[in-house]
């Protein structure tokens, strides 16, 4: 199994700029953007795999005021997940602090992979909304 590292984006965005990213290995990238934010491209090289870019803002529930992440988020990170899965030794997780969107996006791909996810729940607070959403869509397509 690859390995998966949750990155708040302001450190992902450093590495970005600075050229420290990417690293040597092969690798995907799972980005969950709020709307209103300003995030550097990647520069792409033999060792990128791909990345999918969500838009959605940490909430549990739709409102007028934010996005929240559907089934169609769900079904773009599950289909990149089957797209990579086995031609990455990293999978890099971003979100504006690494600490609710992208842990619950790890904590689903760890679980749909047959892994324990209960490490993202001691270390980080996902966002069950998305956890859960990832997980329907997943089961939804088995």
């Amino acid at each position: 199994m690859f390995k998966i590292e949750v990155i708040p984006a302001n450190v992902f965005n450093m590495m970005s700029e600075i050229e420290m990213f990417p690293p040597e290995k092969s690798y995907g990238v799972i980005r969950l953007l709020s709307p209103e934010g300003h995030y550097p491209e990647l520069k792409n090289n033999q060792y990128f795999k791909g990345i999918v870019k969500i838009e959605c803002h940490d909430v549990l529930k739709q409102s007028n005021k934010y996005i929240i992440f559907n089934d169609d988020h769900a079904e773009e990170i599950v289909a990149f997940l089957n797209k990579v899965k086995n031609d990455i030794e990293t999978l890099y997780i971003s979100c504006d602090a690494g600490l609710s969107r992208s842990p619950a996006v790890a904590a689903a791909i760890t679980a749909i992979l047959g892994e324990d996810d209960m490490i993202y729940f001691i270390k980080y607070l996902p966002n069950n909304h998305i956890y859960n959403t990832i997980l329907k869509v997943y089961r939804k397509g088995q």
